[in-house]
């Protein structure tokens, strides 16, 4: 299975199998964004991660994104997107 998938299915899993959504999920994004190398794929993560805190992984979104301005703080346009999830 395609963890990617986790985004569509999430609603139907979340409620029985919630902390394997939420590692699912956590382990997409952090793929995602170490492909990422533009601001449109900056903002196709940060979604992801809007997804992920409508699932109820508030406290898994808000761990990824602190781990994310560690890693990639000379991502600028990425710092950026990051922000606006707080918004």
């Amino acid at each position: 299975m395609h963890k990617s998938y986790v985004v569509n299915f999430y609603t139907h899993l979340v409620g029985k199998y919630a902390e394997e959504v939420f590692e699912l999920f956590v382990e997409h994004i952090v793929e995602e964004a170490a492909r990422a190398t533009n601001r449109k794929a900056y903002q196709k993560v940060c979604q992801i991660i809007r997804q992920l805190i409508k699932a109820n992984g508030s406290v898994h979104a808000e761990k990824l994104i602190q781990q994310f301005r560690l890693v990639y703080p000379n991502r600028h346009a990425f710092m950026d997107e990051l922000q606006m999830i707080k918004s």
